[in-house]
């Protein structure tokens, strides 16, 4: 629990020194200093993202391939594939901005493997998720005409 404090402290205190203005660069290296000792912190959970993201993925898919063919929980299926999609693209771009910065290989490919797991796979699938579903409002149009004639 605290280092996850610690995270949300270092992203508070970006956000306090990016608004303080005009520090020029002593205030930029203090934001690039307080990220990346975000980024090393998180870098402590690389076990739990190992495990925890194939296992979201995991039940994310199987619910998807119940409820989609039924037309069921739209806005959670879809949006959670996008939100995965996009916290795969935010894992990349830190952990290129680790890497430009310099930081040990163990720390930013702890967000680089994730990342390209999830924006791929996520980013893929996204469209075809949404086009089952909209396959799935075209039959219940279709029967709803059948009936009617």
């Amino acid at each position: 629990m605290t280092c996850s404090l610690g995270i949300i402290g270092s992203l508070g205190m970006i956000g306090s020194v990016g608004m303080a203005g005009g520090l020029g660069t002593a205030g930029s290296l203090g934001i690039i200093s307080s990220l990346m000792d975000g980024i090393r912190q998180i870098g402590q959970y690389r076990l739990l993202i190992a495990i925890g993201v194939p296992v979201l993925g995991s039940g994310l898919a199987l619910a998807a391939s119940v409820l989609v063919p039924r037309g069921k929980a739209r806005g959670l299926i879809t949006g959670a594939y996008m939100l995965l999609a996009s916290l795969g693209a935010a894992c990349l771009l830190f952990a290129i901005a680790a890497a430009v910065a310099g930081e040990a290989r163990s720390v930013f490919v702890a967000l680089f493997v994730p990342g390209v797991a999830l924006t791929v796979v996520m980013g893929v699938f996204t469209p075809e998720i949404i086009r089952q579903y909209q396959k799935f409002e075209f039959r219940k149009l279709a029967a709803e005409i059948f009936r009617r004639s």
